[in-house]
């Protein structure tokens, strides 16, 4: 791989190398508790929802994709890939809106619980240990946690005044957004003295401001 190459892949590998490094026996018995807590709470959430009409569609649409050494379908013998059965377990997860919610000051908030059911899934395919689920669920709550602090209203603010300019950005060019937010840590990641970066409302200002303010710009990246 080119020096470019892998000065555009610092950041992912700044997550993998944290995400690899983190094990059971590090965390703490109150976050392990915690964690413990909120796949139990979230399974009832998911009873709670299990009735709901989208999540009978979503549990027939599993059912056409078998997969015998895939991940349950909860409350069905169903097995299927592990992305079919995320998507009907988190869908009958969030049904009866039960679900933990993050009220943080300042934060963008959000249900961190979602993280839970996708890997649930990923953690029966692939046979993971109790262990090993309840540090992965540790590691998503923190990213997703820390996502939501670094300033993720800030960021919808731009992609709502880019989208007023672009006509519709959509789902596709908000990634873009997100793209050119990191794109600085993504290509000189591994060189930064400070391996810590705090991207708060400031940051996004000073990374974003220009696509906002030159149209030609915006569509130009976007």
């Amino acid at each position: 791989m080119s020096d470019a190459g892998r000065k555009s892949d610092g950041l992912q590998q700044r997550l993998a190398d944290y995400a690899r490094a983190l094990t059971y026996d590090s965390l703490t018995p109150a976050a392990a508790h915690a964690a413990k807590v909120r796949v139990i709470d979230t399974l009832a959430a998911l009873v709670g929802g299990f009735d709901g009409e989208p999540c009978r569609i979503a549990r027939s649409m599993a059912a056409r994709a078998p997969l015998a050494d895939g991940a349950t379908v909860y409350g069905t013998a169903t097995r299927t890939t592990p992305e079919m059965a995320a998507f009907v377990n988190a869908t009958t997860a969030r049904y009866a809106e039960l679900n933990d919610v993050y009220h943080w000051p300042g934060s963008a908030g959000g249900h961190p619980s979602d993280v839970i059911m996708p890997l649930l899934g990923v953690a029966e395919h692939a046979r993971a240990t109790g262990h090993d689920l309840i540090t992965a669920v540790v590691l998503a709550y923190e990213i997703y946690l820390r996502f939501s602090d670094a300033a993720v209203g800030r960021i919808a603010d731009f992609a709502v005044r880019v989208n007023d300019r672009t006509e519709n950005i959509g789902a596709r060019r908000l990634h873009t957004v997100m793209e050119r937010l990191l794109d600085e840590i993504s290509f000189e990641g591994p060189d930064l003295r400070q391996k810590t970066v705090t991207i708060d409302e400031a940051y996004v200002d000073r990374m974003l401001a220009d696509i906002v303010k030159n149209e030609d710009l915006s569509r130009y990246i976007l």
